[in-house]
């Protein structure tokens, strides 16, 4: 048979070099292959390798070599040094109190701009209320629950049988004052922790009295009750008058001035909730004192005035009827929902960090 043609282009060398040129390559470096030619690199130089290093690899006297300075102590080539990792300036929400993020199951984060998403809050209210549901619904009630046993005994407090009315009204003024007081204080913790919510998916009880900036937030709360009395206090003074309080001149005009005289005042405290029910929240961030906290909470919201109103609007329309066709029974999911919906609100218009909901 036959042998088949050699199908090597290089002959009868597989190596597809020319032996005479391999034999002066060997002869001349020891090596059946051809030199490598020299570099401009650190190791090729004949003084040694990388700078600092000698001939045989080891430091030069008075140098400290490579690793000798941890990473980012000092700044390099006009780069500012950005401390080393876990120090602190290396996370600047931890600087402020806020918990370090970026670990596993951390919730994605953006600085707000002092725009307002309200959708994305909503979203937030009602995925922390049901992520959390053991803290924030069963808070809810006991909430609830404690302020009617309040009220309660209150009432029984305020009994007089020798009163005309059978209630002693001095006692019963006590007794709602209290009350508020108790209010009040309870609602710088709730504060808090939807704060803290807004920070992590997952929070704990702890998490409602540490990092508590309580009075601060009491005063801020204070004030804002305060002005609401106030201004709801004079519009019923000037629209009732002194003879809406003597239920014998009472007639179908002065019923009539009365309702006007209280939906004049509802409508005066909607149009100013908007730049008044986020100034507590700069305090309880431990942003602001109480001055500042008033003064900032007014500014930003008042940025934000239209879009705010028609939320809080729109919102107590469908809290109202759906307390009604329930029998109060969802607010214990709604009153959560909303308190967590205005502290992701707050942490947007006031360009802190908030959580993204998509």
């Amino acid at each position: 048979m036959t042998q088949p043609p050699n199908q090597n282009p290089y002959g009868e060398n597989p190596d597809g070099n020319n032996r005479e040129e391999n034999q002066r390559n060997q002869d001349n470096s020891g090596s059946a292959f051809p030199p490598y030619p020299s570099t401009p690199h650190p190791e090729d130089q004949p003084q040694g390798g990388y700078p600092g290093q000698g001939a045989d690899g080891g430091a030069l006297p008075g140098y400290q070599g490579y690793g000798a300075q941890s990473y980012g102590s000092q700044p390099q080539q006009g780069y500012p040094s950005y401390g080393n990792y876990g120090q602190p300036g290396y996370n600047e929400y931890a600087q402020q109190g806020y918990p370090q993020y970026g670990q596993p199951g951390d919730p994605e984060l953006v600085r707000g701009d002092g725009r307002v998403d309200i959708m994305m809050a909503v979203r937030f209210g009602f995925k922390a209320t049901f992520s959390n549901a053991l803290i924030w619904l069963l808070g809810t009630l006991i909430f609830f629950i404690a302020i009617i046993a309040l009220s309660i005994v209150s009432s029984l407090i305020a009994i007089d049988p020798s009163s005309p009315t059978g209630i002693n009204p001095t006692m019963m003024d006590i007794s709602s004052f209290l009350i508020s007081a108790v209010a009040l204080v309870i609602s710088v913790f709730i504060y808090t922790g939807a704060l803290r919510q807004v920070d992590k998916p997952k929070i704990r009880i702890s998490d409602f009295w540490e990092n508590l900036h309580f009075w601060p937030t009491l005063g801020v709360a204070v004030l804002v009750a305060l002005i609401g009395g106030l201004i709801g206090g004079g519009i019923s003074a000037l629209i009732m008058g002194p003879g809406m309080m003597d239920p014998t001149t009472v007639g179908p005009e002065e019923i009539a001035g009365m309702f006007g005289g209280l939906a004049l005042m509802l409508l005066v405290m909607i149009l100013i909730s908007p730049l008044t029910s986020f100034m507590v929240w700069y305090a309880a961030d431990g942003r602001e004192g109480v001055f500042g906290a008033i003064k900032c909470g007014f500014r930003d919201a008042a940025r934000n005035y239209l879009l705010l109103l028609a939320f809080m609007v729109v919102t107590g329309i469908l809290i109202i009827v759906a307390a009604v066709i329930t029998f109060g029974l969802v607010l214990l999911i709604l009153m959560p929902v909303y308190m967590l919906a205005l502290a992701h609100i707050y942490r947007q218009i006031a360009g802190e960090p908030y959580q993204i909901i998509r």
